[in-house]
């Protein structure tokens, strides 16, 4: 695996809520929460948003090679199979809150 010399590999936090504004709902609290904590441990990249918003940041963070510059993904909210496959498929270790955390 090729990384930015320096970078160490980060983590993804996929939330499923859309993150403007202040965080009012126990999902986005969440989310804010453990993307402050976890920024300043490693690098994190986060995706946020409706449905089709995420779609169109997750297809851009594909494409610029987002599988590489992290370790691990943490999806937060309701989860489908296919978020899940999508993740598990690039070899990295998903953790699904509040659901379960699936190994690969």
């Amino acid at each position: 695996m090729e990384l930015e010399i320096g970078r160490r590999p980060g983590i993804l936090l996929y939330g499923m809520y859309s993150l403007t504004g202040e965080p009012n709902k126990a999902p986005t609290v969440r989310i804010a929460l453990m993307t402050a904590a976890l920024s300043r441990q490693v690098h994190t990249e986060q995706i946020a948003g409706g449905r089709f918003g995420r779609f169109a940041k997750t297809m851009r963070w594909a494409l610029t090679g987002g599988t590489k510059r992290v370790r691990a993904v943490y999806v937060e909210g309701p989860t489908s199979s296919s978020v899940s496959c999508r993740f598990r498929a690039s070899s990295k270790p998903v953790s699904v809150h509040p659901a379960r955390t699936i190994r690969t």
